[in-house]
This record gives C-alpha cells, sequence and structure tokens, in this order.
C-alpha cells in the first residue's frame, strides 16, 4: 500500500514517495510541529507483526537516536499510526539529499571514496562502542549527501530485513531461482556460517568489501547466485588489488578468521586516512582485465539546445586526440563513434566498433558553467568501470578534456603524455571547437562556416596551434575531393601547418598536413617520411593509414597497401572515407571488382553519403553495369561534388548515350570557364567521346597546373587507349610530378 501525499502519521505529513522496494517503503514528509523536512521509513510487515523483533527494533532505534555523529543519519523519532486495516510502524530521520554511495563508487576518484569510506569507518566506531553492529552494511546503505558528506542508515531495521531474527542465527532466504533475500555479498564468513556471537568484525569484513569494490569497481565475492557468493566468501579469496596500500587494509578487513581482522574500526579509519595521504602506488596485480581498445561517443547534449551541440562532439573529439598518443591502446576515429551519437545502448555501440570499452556521457550548461557526466562502460556486460561528475566554468574547457583523458588512462593505469601545446585562450577554444563541428558535415557551406570558426580562434589567439592545421587540412580536403584547384590548395595547406609547426613542432595534425600535401603533388618519399612522423606522434591517427593505402596503391605497392587500408578500417571502422578513398585508388589502377567490391559494402552502411554512391556508379559503368551505374548517378546529388556532373557525362558515354554525354561536355567546357571542375576527368569524357585531341590537350592542361588526379595518369586504365599514341609518354615525361620543398 502506497500512502497518499497528506496522509498523516503522527506528526508528520506525507509528501512524497522517495522510494519503495522489498524491506521497506520511504517517504519524504514534514514535520508539522518544527517545520522541517524528514525522511518517514515505514517498517516491512514482518517485523511490524512480531512483537519480540519489533521490541528488540525499538531498543535498538532508541540506542542508535542518542548517537550524535556527523556520518550516521540522525534518529527523531519512532511511533505507530492505524492507516485503514494496517498498524504501520514507522521511523522518522534525517532527510538526506544526495546519492548512495553505490552511485558514487562509480563516479568519484579513489581520493575521494577512501575519504567517504573512512568516514563510514569513523561512524560505525561510535555504533560499536554503544553497542550497536549494524550486520548489513553495504554501498546503499550509506548515503552520501548534496554537499559530499557520507552517512550510514538503516542501523537495526537493516539486519532484520536482511533476514535476522535473533542473534542466534542468520536466515537467509532462497527462492526457487537460488537468489538470496539480503545482499550475501556483504556477509562475514561467521554470517554466514550462522555463528551466535556476532560482534563489531562482520562490519569490519563489510567495509573491506565496500574498499575492494571502490578500487577494482566489482564485489570481491560476487558470484552468478547467492551461494555461489557465500561459498567464495568462504572459500575463495579475490584477486589481489593493484593498489598497494589498499591491498593491505582489505586483506585485514576480509580475513576469514575474524581474528585475523582489525580489532577495531578506529584503526581502519586510521589506515585509510594514511592511505589517502600517501601517493597511490601499484603493482602489476590486476584489479580487473586490461583494456586494449576504446571509443568515445559523442556526449548527449543535456542543455536543451543544438547551439550547444559543438560541445558535446568536441569534448569527445578532443578526448580522442589524447587518447590517441597512447601506443598501447587502440582508439576509435571520432568519425566511426559519431555515428552513436544519440544511443542509449554502448554495449551495442562497442559491438560494432570492436573495442573492449565505451567512454559515454552527458553535458549541460547552467549559466557559465559546465557540468559533465562521464562513465567508462565495460562492453562485455555493460557494467561501470569508472565515471566521474566535472563541473567547470566554459571558460575552462581545455582542463576539462585534460582532466577526463588523464582520470580515464589513471581508471586504465596506462601513462597519458603531457600534451605539449600551451592551452589556448578560452574564447580561441570554442571557436575552434564550433569549426570542428562545422567541417564535420562535408558540405560546402559548412565548410565554409567552420574555415570561419577557425579563422576566429586564429585571431583569438594566434598563437593557438590547432585552428592553422585544421584550415590547412580543409584546403587539402577541397583539393582530394577535386572541388579547388590542388596547386593553390597545396601552398596554402603547407603555409598554414608550417606555422602550425612553427607553434607546435609535435603536433601530429600538422605533419599529417604536409603528408597530404606532398600527397598531393607526387612527392611519395616526403609523404612517407611525414606520414611515418604523424603516426609516431599519434598511433591512432585513422586517416594517416588512408592516405598511406593511397600513396602504396600509386606506387603499385599492393600488398602494403591492403594492410594500411586495413589498419585504418580497425580505427575508423564505420568511416565513407576511409573505404571509398582507398577504392578510388584501386580505381585508377583497374582493380574494378576489388574497387565495386568496397564501395558496394559502403553504400550499404552510408547510403547518405553522395561521393560512395557517385564513386560506386563510375565504378559499375567500367565493368560494363551500365544500367545500375546510371541509376545510381541519376540519384546522386550535384551538389555534393560539381564534379558529379563530368562523371554522368562519361557514365551516358560508356553506356552508348552519346548525344547526351556530348551535351554535357559542351555544357561542362562553357562551366569551367567560371568554375573550376577536375581538368583530368574532362579529358576523360572527350576520351570516352572519340575526341582525342580534345582529350591530350585537357591533359596537358592538367598536369601543367599540377592537379593532383594526374599523378595518376601513369597507371590509369581508364587511359588505356591512349597509350598507344606517343604523345601520351611525351606528356608524361614533359610533366614528372613536381616535389615540393617541404620541410
Amino acid at each position: 500500500m502506497t500512502l497518499s501525499r497528506g496522509t498523516r502519521l503522527g506528526p508528520y505529513e506525507v509528501t512524497a514517495l522517495l522510494g519503495s522496494g522489498g524491506m521497506a517503503d520511504v517517504y519524504r514528509a514534514r514535520d508539522t510541529r518544527l517545520g522541517r523536512d524528514v525522511a518517514i521509513k515505514i517498517l516491512p510487515d514482518d517485523i511490524s507483526a512480531d512483537p519480540e523483533s519489533l521490541a528488540r527494533f525499538q531498543r535498538e532505534a532508541r540506542t542508535a537516536s542518542r548517537l550524535n555523529h556527523p556520518h550516521l543519519v540522525t534518529i527523531y523519532d519512532i511511533g505507530a499510526e492505524q492507516i485503514g486495516d494496517r498498524r504501520l510502524h514507522y521511523i522518522a530521520m534525517e532527510l538526506i539529499r544526495g546519492e548512495t554511495l553505490r552511485y558514487h563508487l562509480q563516479h568519484e576518484p579513489r581520493e575521494v571514496l577512501l575519504r567517504y569510506i573512512a568516514d563510514v569507518a569513523d561512524a560505525l566506531a561510535k555504533a560499536h562502542d554503544a553497542g550497536i553492529v549494524h550486520r548489513d552494511l553495504k554501498p546503499e546503505n550509506v548515503m552520501v549527501s548534496d554537499d559530499n558528506h557520507a552517512k550510514v542508515v538503516d542501523f537495526g531495521l537493516a539486519k532484520h530485513a536482511a533476514g535476522f531474527r535473533s542473534d542466534e542465527r542468520i536466515a537467509v532466504n532462497l527462492t526457487e531461482e537460488g537468489l538470496c533475500v539480503g545482499t550475501p555479498g556483504y556477509m562475514a564468513p561467521e554470517q554466514a556460517l550462522g555463528l551466535r556471537d556476532l560482534d563489531g568484525r562482520v562490519d569490519i569484513f563489510a567495509l573491506g568489501c565496500i574498499l575492494y569494490e571502490a578500487i577494482a569497481k566489482e564485489n570481491p565475492f560476487e558470484g552468478e547466485t547467492a551461494i555461489d557468493t557465500l561459498h567464495r566468501i568462504l572459500h575463495h579469496d579475490p584477486p589481489p588489488l593493484a593498489d598497494v596500500a589498499i591491498e593491505a587494509i582489505v586483506r585485514r578487513c576480509i580475513a576469514k578468521d575474524r581474528a585475523g581482522r582489525y580489532t577495531s574500526m578506529r584503526e581502519v579509519a586510521t589506515d585509510l586516512r594514511n592511505a589517502i595521504a600517501a601517493p597511490a602506488i601499484r603493482t602489476g596485480g590486476l584489479r580487473k582485465s586490461p583494456i586494449a581498445s576504446i571509443a568515445v561517443l559523442p556526449f548527449h547534449n543535456r542543455s536543451g539546445s543544438e547551439e550547444m551541440q559543438f560541445l558535446s562532439d568536441g569534448i569527445p573529439e578532443d578526448v580522442v586526440r589524447s587518447l590517441g598518443r597512447i601506443p598501447t591502446l587502440r582508439v576509435i576515429a571520432s568519425s566511426s563513434a559519431s555515428r552513436f551519437r544519440d544511443t542509449t545502448d554502448p554495449r551495442q555501440a562497442a559491438k560494432e566498433l570492436h573495442v573492449e570499452a565505451v567512454l559515454v556521457g552527458s553535458v549541460r550548461t547552467i549559466g557559465g558553467t559546465a557540468v559533465l557526466d562521464a562513465e567508462l562502460v565495460k562492453a562485455s556486460d555493460g557494467t561501470a568501470l569508472w565515471g566521474k561528475k566535472y563541473t567547470r566554468q566554459m571558460t575552462d574547457l581545455v582542463a576539462l578534456e585534460e582532466a577526463i583523458a588523464r582520470d580515464v588512462c589513471d581508471e586504465l593505469r596506462l601513462e597519458l603524455s603531457p600534451p605539449t601545446e600551451r592551452d589556448p585562450r578560452p574564447e580561441a577554444y570554442e571557436a575552434y571547437l564550433r569549426g570542428k563541428r562545422e567541417v564535420a558535415k562535408e558540405t560546402a557551406p559548412a565548410l565554409k562556416k567552420g574555415v570561419a570558426y577557425f579563422y576566429q580562434a586564429m585571431e583569438l589567439d594566434p598563437e593557438y596551434a590547432l585552428p592553422y592545421a585544421a584550415v590547412a587540412l580543409v584546403y587539402g580536403r577541397q583539393a582530394m575531393l577535386g572541388i579547388a584547384p590542388t596547386r593553390d590548395s597545396v601552398m596554402q595547406q603547407i603555409a598554414l601547418a608550417r606555422k602550425a609547426l612553427a607553434l607546435d613542432e609535435q603536433l601530429p595534425e600538422a605533419h599529417h598536413n604536409l603528408a597530404v600535401a606532398a600527397l598531393l603533388m607526387g612527392d611519395m618519399a616526403q609523404c612517407t617520411r611525414e606520414l611515418d612522423r604523424t603516426l609516431e606522434l599519434n598511433p591512432n591517427h585513422a586517416q594517416a593509414y588512408v592516405d598511406r593505402s593511397v600513396a602504396l596503391v600509386g606506387a603499385m605497392r599492393f600488398e602494403e597497401a591492403e594492410a594500411a587500408h586495413r589498419k585504418a578500417r580497425e580505427l575508423d571502422p564505420l568511416s565513407s572515407r576511409v573505404m571509398s578513398a582507398y577504392a578510388g585508388r584501386l580505381f585508377l589502377i583497374g582493380q574494378w571488382d576489388r574497387c565495386v567490391a568496397i564501395l558496394r559494402t559502403a553504400a550499404e552502411q552510408f547510403p547518405e553519403t553522395g561521393h560512395v554512391r557517385a564513386y560506386l556508379a563510375f565504378s559499375y559503368s567500367f565493368l560494363g553495369r551500365h544500367r545500375e551505374a546510371i541509376e545510381l548517378i541519376d540519384h546522386t546529388a550535384l551538389e555534393t561534388n560539381p564534379n558529379i556532373f563530368v562523371w554522368k557525362g562519361i557514365i551516358l558515354a560508356r553506356a552508348g548515350r552519346v548525344a547526351e554525354a556530348r551535351a554535357i561536355a559542351d555544357e561542362v567546357d562553357e562551366i569551367a570557364r567560371t568554375q573550376f571542375l577536375l581538368t583530368y576527368h574532362r579529358a576523360i569524357l572527350h576520351l570516352e567521346l572519340g575526341d582525342d585531341d580534345a582529350a591530350f590537350a585537357l591533359l596537358e592542361e592538367g598536369m601543367r597546373s599540377g592537379e593532383w588526379y594526374c599523378n595518376f595518369a601513369r597507371h590509369d586504365r581508364t587511359l588505356e587507349r591512349l597509350r598507344s599514341d606517343p604523345r601520351f609518354d611525351a606528356l608524361l615525361e614533359k610533366y614528372r610530378p613536381p616535389a615540393l620543398a617541404l620541410v
């Protein structure tokens, strides 16, 4: 029976139900005499109906009410009231606004948890001095108030609810499914065995279990059933903790022979506070299985404003940048993790990304403050390995990202090298995050808007290296997509990358830009050197592996190219760019079947990506699958890339629809007078229409202007018919890919 609002229990007026469970219902109520809010706990029927149990409870409640300790819940009153046909016995106590210790075990760092547990030990020492043993100490029976004070609750009531009827025996009730009513995971061996003379050392054992859980994030004895758990308590020792000081305290607390345990809670509290004061010393002992792979999902935006999405996307991206520097950890690229922006199932995300753990979180802003909850979830069972709440001023976002990365590494016992760049000005960092959010959309308007944010960040903080590298990469990306002239883009890219390196020589993004610039200009030796440096600084830089695969295909080193592509897929498994870039290079060298296989997979996974459909249509055309090619290209938006119109002409020409293709060729030649279009593909269009002279003229124009696609002319199978013409070799000899001086 749930009590309705306004129900009176003596002087207390019920205002709300706080919680309901198998042991008791708890209500918020108003003390009408003193005008204060209290918590009212209704005793279970099995206590209320048994005179002996009720009398014992009332004696212990009176004793507990005389205890005065800041870490014990204050008991105000006990009473009874007839409500309908039930005689309800209740206990009125201090109302604690906060969460149970169970919540904080997953959301607070070591030092905070040790402080809470030491305070609990102090409180229980006071109770033991008064002759009160809790006997059902567990994280759920410790509340942490909003002002960060731990308080022990449920004296007297807890021992009855857990199955105790007297000190003579323990009555752990088992259901047909073998589950225990109570909390077997915190019972001392003497409780499990039903010994009569229980004392404060059962609480010391339970405290040791909680302490173990604070470090290992798992109960030391938990089994699949209650019986299995009790068997482990009696016959097994848990794995050692890596934290040396806490391991020693825990072993004394959970000794199976109570004579080997601490003799008082005060000793436990003293040793815990000494451990807090000393730095944590770790051994090779494992507190849990090591994590070798992780994904950082976009945080949920709890601000209710799309405007703040840059924060919930940007902070995780920067955490990925920090974690990516760790060579022993595989970190999934943000481009793949972003696929799970709105997920409520971290385990499914982990399964699809092939990782052992997922970092999830939520962020909201209150005035000028960012409040962020982060949690590291174990993929195998969905349990929280770690969690923490962060509150930072919006002017302190860089420190927030650094704190999350550092805390995750501390939890996983990974060494995180300190950042090489100085912290930027807060407003510059915000502009940078906003720019990253826009550029990730990869549409022309978004790229333009993103670049504007990056330039704003540069103006706000001219010594901030990352925005220079970010703008540089946009220039390189535009050249690769064929939507801007190669040489102009590369010159801008190199200048900005060099500026970034002048500010931070160890910035992997800057070295990657120089690698892309070298690739665009055909300098494979320089490209290789810069890619090596990029991966030395960030072994998880997925795009560096993509570009390595592209360079290796151009060098006809296919086995190595395939290995680089596989590595890129491991780091960025759900990115269309990884697949389309590699497939595009395979297309140029005539490996069309392999190209189509990759692109079909990409099209199934990323149906919204226009470039993938366009590349697949082009590939179908050269395999003679003209109907499929035309259907695909007809359903690809031209705004994805202006060159798609050229590709459509090529596809129609190869399908025998020459008149339509020629009309497109004429229109394309006119458009090219005022707008950049790939000269290389215009040459292929004229070649398919049988106009070899125009094709040669356009090829020479592209080579003379440094268009990067022309670097593949030597191997491009689509130009096969021109190879017998002496003009072809003459062009290749005249326009060797220029080697830019990048260093």
